[in-house]
């Protein structure tokens, strides 16, 4: 599952990737204001470091959070489930004793 998980994440990204380039070429093309792509980065960059001095813990917590992309920690941490789940795996196949309380 952690494997299959893996693998739909990377697609929806670069699915994601490939959108937002064609948007930015879009704007650009028609002469709109560039609000995607890098822009829109500078921008929730900006309003997070707003954020950071909000007065609501809540708020100071998120943006401190922003920092980690999603896509990273949803990719690590599906990369560590694969891991253990494949050391578990050889574990009963080599020395299942182990696994037993």
């Amino acid at each position: 599952m952690a494997l299959a998980s893996l693998h739909s994440l990377a697609g929806h990204r670069i699915s994601e990737l490939t959108d937002s380039v064609w948007l930015h070429e879009h704007e650009q093309d028609r002469g709109a204001s560039e609000i995607h792509a890098l822009p829109w980065r500078v921008q929730r960059a900006r309003v997070a470091t707003d954020q950071r001095r909000s007065d609501s813990l809540t708020d100071r917590l998120v943006a401190r959070l922003y920092g980690l992309r999603s896509i990273q920690v949803w990719f690590w941490t599906m990369s560590l489930i694969s891991l253990t789940a494949l050391v578990v795996l050889v574990i009963s196949a080599v020395h299942p004793q182990l696994l037993s309380h």
